[in-house]
């Protein structure tokens, strides 16, 4: 389009107004999301559910993870979504609550977390059924006695935190940025998605 109105808008903020409270309810950094993780009632295996969802593991994939499946060096975790292999960006923080889980070997229901190369540990000598990993959220909810934990919400949180960096780092963001986090991520970068 050789002319856009839209370029004699001085601030863009003058067209609309944004109740901040409604959207930061929704959306919480990660220094936000460990302090509330902190205040849940569970321990470390139970708490990296959460932290990999957060990080943009699909909840159907989260029972498959192994340790080492994480790179540490590289701050990456491989993960395998319908024969693609995705490497999902982490940080120390991620890595931290890993060694954590690792060394979680406290009691649950009476009976001791089996560690069989799978981040998420098991009471069983097998590995927890993506059904299980549901079942595992549900808990966290109850023991925690706060609302349904929203898994998809905390997987939608990892595309903003890259989004909101990029933004930070660069001032801006091109669609087709987006379109790359959302490939990044093993998400579908169609353009509805990527809106």
């Amino acid at each position: 389009i050789s002319y856009n109105p839209c370029d004699n808008i001085a601030d863009a903020r003058d067209l609309y107004r944004v109740n901040i409270n409604v959207v930061k309810e929704k959306y919480n950094t990660l220094n936000e999301f460990y302090n509330w993780l902190d205040g849940l009632s569970i321990d470390d295996n139970m708490k990296l559910v959460l932290v990999m969802c957060r990080y943009g593991v699909p909840i159907k994939e989260i029972s498959n993870v192994k340790w080492n499946d994480l790179d540490r060096e590289n701050k990456e975790l491989y993960v395998t979504i319908k024969d693609k292999l995705l490497q999902l960006p982490v940080d120390s923080e991620f890595v931290n609550r890993v060694d954590k889980a690792l060394r979680c070997d406290e009691t649950y229901s009476g009976k001791e977390y089996k560690d069989i190369g799978y981040m998420i540990k098991s009471l069983r000598a097998k590995p927890l059924s993506a059904s299980g990993v549901y079942s595992l959220i549900l808990k966290i909810s109850e023991e925690s006695n706060i609302n349904r934990i929203d898994v998809n919400f905390l997987n939608k949180s990892r595309q903003l935190d890259l989004i909101f960096e990029t933004v930070k780092k660069n001032g801006e963001i091109f669609t087709e940025e987006v379109g790359e986090i959302m490939e990044k991520l093993g998400v579908s970068n169609s353009p509805t998605q990527i809106t």
